[in-house]
């Protein structure tokens, strides 16, 4: 369960999430399916809805001369590049999701619901990876993003993450971010 709303009690809302065994989500769950007990006795489920709260999605690109270093036909950072464009062309725009795209100097794009916006950004960006310097700053602006307000209640966040092996100056830092996502429910992947 993710909220409770009382404000028209007796008449209660409340919003939930149902998983199988293996993680995945179910969405054909039917209101017979669902019980509601109260103080030990069950209530009628008057209606059950199903609602997409949308994705916001968070690029984050540790740049540094380490993401020009060349990787079979390309640099790792053209490979990046490609990668997110190519991902980009896979979607749609909607009014659900939102895209942002983070580097260590700060925000290229933020929070667009339009992918072709966001497209458009990452093809122009070409950070000077040579004076770039490794740092952990993208993904503390990526964790203070996903932790703004979302524009919709129940809105799933992600990071995705685009870094080199960490310094090591920076390996103290790293568990308290992760502890600090994981206790809002931020989904962090790392490339």
């Amino acid at each position: 369960i993710q909220s409770l709303q009382s404000d028209a009690f007796p008449i209660m809302q409340f919003a939930f999430e149902v998983y199988d065994g293996e993680g995945n989500f179910k969405p054909d769950i039917q209101a017979s399916d669902v019980k509601v007990i109260e103080n030990g006795s069950e209530q009628a489920l008057i209606k059950l809805e199903l609602s997409e709260p949308g994705l916001q999605s968070i690029f984050v690109i540790n740049s540094s001369p380490e993401l020009s270093a060349l990787a079979g036909t390309g640099t790792y950072f053209e490979k990046i590049k490609t990668g997110m464009l190519a991902w980009a062309q896979g979607r749609a725009s909607n009014d659900l999701d939102d895209t942002s795209l983070i580097d260590n100097t700060g925000l290229k794009v933020i929070r667009t619901a339009d992918i072709q916006q966001w497209e458009q950004g990452v093809t122009e960006y070409s950070p000077d990876l040579l004076a770039s310097r490794q740092s952990l700053a993208a993904l503390n602006m990526a964790l203070d993003l996903a932790l703004e307000s979302n524009p919709r209640p129940h809105m799933k966040r992600s990071i995705l993450y685009i870094s080199p092996p960490p310094l090591a100056e920076h390996g103290q830092a790293l568990p308290n971010l992760a502890d600090r996502a994981v206790r809002q429910g931020v989904v962090v992947n790392i490339w």
